[in-house]
């Protein structure tokens, strides 16, 4: 059985090698962040751009006509912002 995992964000392997500075205070505030997204409900289990569960990772919200959305990326966000209706139009709600 072949499994494979996808995300519509990737990095570089020279990215994941740059040291980065100690950032705690930032990592801990992301980590609050992410948590409190995990407790909203969603109107779609899936980002709306990339089609992505939100189970599997969830980065970023908004509310768009009185519905909250969730994406995996700001990525997704921001493409999902520059034309929601035409993202909507082809979501089929479960």
């Amino acid at each position: 059985m072949l499994i494979g995992l996808t995300a519509c964000h990737s990095y570089s392997s020279q990215e994941a090698s740059i040291s980065k500075p100690d950032v705690s205070p930032a990592i801990n505030s992301a980590a609050n962040a992410a948590s409190n997204l995990k407790n909203l409900k969603f109107d779609y289990p899936k980002d709306p751009a990339c089609g992505m569960p939100l189970k599997a990772g969830l980065e970023d919200s908004t509310q768009y006509k009185g519905k909250l959305y969730g994406f995996c990326s700001k990525e997704c966000k921001e493409t999902f912002m520059k034309s929601p209706e035409s993202f909507l139009a082809h979501l089929v709600t479960p």
